[in-house]
């Protein structure tokens, strides 16, 4: 469905995962404590793995389960056109355990972390390139042997998601062809300059709408779009600047293909995504293709959180629901990416509804007196999740679970229009309900859709208690938000803090439901 999921009785699926890329690769006690952490925790519905194990930081060792996906032996002595039927049946055995906890599996096919992302040469184990470490030679063969393979064996279970690659914009072997989109069109409007201009390059529909709002002082552009058409432009419009996130792939023929073979081959058209890096030369693949169900980026740069939302996704490729899968990681590591605080990793997922963004956590906490590579991370290795945020992610998913008001499907941002004088994004329910997500100290005041009369409650996320304020009344204009009416409640007024406004439009007269 268009922007939120749904089960095929037409129920909704609210998606809040978590990621183990290499979970199934590990010894029969690291795998039982998975499972029992991901029940036990009842925080998440998705977990994230990958088909290959994994040789990257605090993870440079064979899988301890001594199974691979291929026949052959370690590190390279692999016979691609054969597969170890083994580790195959203990997969659908984990994949089953995870179905009956109610949990998809979203399935990694490829990942760059053989030992050398970024490099056009064959890693540790090569199973990032299985058709050689040439990009402009690349034979894409095995990958449709393993894919049909992989299909054949997996896409019957109805816990399966399908992601076709963890930053594949890293798996340089598989780039022949890629090309990203044109340099020029940030030259002739930024959005660090002209950002009113910029959002409407990306959000109008036709030429006509651009040349009569944005006038003759704009023709360079125009002209562009005319050449080049509409998709190309909405396209370019992810090179304007670094708030709009990196570029999008105009072309990328090897995964094309292997999106056809994978979708030609699933009887059963599994939910099927792309994940990207979030570097300084990473690329966007183009998910207005048929074959991308879903849009999974990854959101560690706030600027990303802030722009690649439903609203410009949508301009860019079309309206697909949208997953941070990737927020950083509640964790002590010496990396910006494995060093969130556990509010700091709640707080994306109240951040992202207020956007209308489903959010995924990640666990990347270090253990005294070990090694970097005896390290038993959860974003790796699975095990047992020890962080402050697992149980604020269930209240968080047991809040959404009881409003059933909060569908993505049919609500809609209002952070434009439904407020100034502070930092703040907001989602509502016309008539129903209003989520705000403020992210600054000063007060906010917030535009209700129409005359409502209002009972506004404080979300103390950390805590995980939602408390009625003394802000409840009738709205026929502006009315301010800020920390001192948390504060007056005895609530945690923390910048970033929540507010849940319940709405009865019609006037004064009418009560709000709490």
């Amino acid at each position: 469905m268009g922007g939120h999921f749904e089960h095929a009785d037409g129920t909704e699926h609210f998606s809040v995962g978590t990621t183990s890329y290499a979970w199934v690769h590990h010894n029969a006690s690291t795998r039982a404590a998975t499972l029992r952490s991901l029940e036990s925790t009842g925080a998440f519905n998705k977990v994230r793995m990958a088909l290959f194990p994994k040789w990257f930081l605090y993870n440079h060792e064979e899988p301890q389960s001594g199974l691979y996906p291929f026949a052959g032996g370690p590190p390279s002595n692999w016979d691609f056109r054969a597969f170890n039927l083994s580790y195959w049946r203990r997969l659908e055995g984990l994949i089953g355990d995870l179905g009956r906890q109610g949990m998809v599996a979203d399935l990694i096919l490829y990942h760059p972390y053989d030992g050398v992302p970024l490099a056009a040469s064959r890693g540790h184990w090569g199973f990032d390139c299985l058709g050689g470490d040439d990009p402009s030679r690349y034979a894409v063969a095995n990958d449709d042997h393993f894919l049909r393979y992989a299909v054949a064996r997996l896409a019957s279970f109805s816990n399966v998601w399908w992601s076709m690659a963890n930053e594949w914009d890293l798996i340089a072997c598989k780039a022949q062809g890629l090309r990203p989109t044109a340099a020029p069109l940030s030259d002739q409007i930024t959005a660090a300059r002209r950002p009113s201009e910029a959002d409407l390059l990306c959000y109008s529909q036709s030429y006509e709408d651009l040349r009569t709002t944005l006038g003759n002082d704009t023709v360079q552009l125009l002209d562009h779009w005319r050449r080049h058409g509409k998709r190309e432009g909405r396209l370019l419009c992810s090179k304007m600047g670094p708030a709009f996130g990196p570029p999008t792939a105009l072309s990328s023929p090897i995964w094309d293909h292997l999106f056809r073979t994978l979708r030609t081959e699933d009887p059963y058209r599994r939910e099927t995504s792309v994940h990207n890096w979030d570097g300084p030369t990473s690329v966007m693949y183009d998910h207005s293709a048929q074959w991308v169900d879903h849009i999974s980026l990854q959101g560690n740069d706030p600027r990303v959180r802030e722009r690649l939302t439903p609203r410009l996704v949508g301009g860019l490729y079309g309206r697909k629901p949208i997953i941070w899968d990737e927020v950083g990681y509640e964790g002590n590591l010496p990396h910006p990416w494995g060093g969130l605080t556990g509010r700091q990793m709640v707080d994306r997922f109240w951040h992202g509804l207020s956007l209308g963004v489903h959010v995924g956590h990640g666990e990347t906490l270090l253990q005294a007196d070990r090694t970097d590579d005896e390290q038993v991370l959860w974003w790796s290795k699975g095990g047992e999740m020890r962080g402050e945020s697992p149980a604020r992610i269930r209240w968080f998913r047991q809040y959404v679970a009881a409003t059933p008001s909060l569908n993505l499907g049919r609500m809609r941002p209002w952070r434009d229009r439904g407020a100034f004088g502070c930092e703040c994004s907001s989602l509502v329910s016309i008539g129903i309900l209003m989520l705000v997500h403020v992210r600054s100290s000063s007060p906010c005041t917030l535009w209700l859709p129409g005359a409502s009369a209002y009972r506004a409650y404080g979300i103390d996320y950390w805590n995980m208690h939602r408390t009625p304020l003394s802000l409840s009344g009738c709205a026929t204009g502006p009315t301010v938000v800020g920390p001192a009416a948390l504060e007056a409640q005895n609530l945690s007024a923390t910048v970033p803090y929540v507010v849940e406004l319940r709405l009865a439009p019609g006037g004064c007269d009418i009560k709000a439901k709490g």
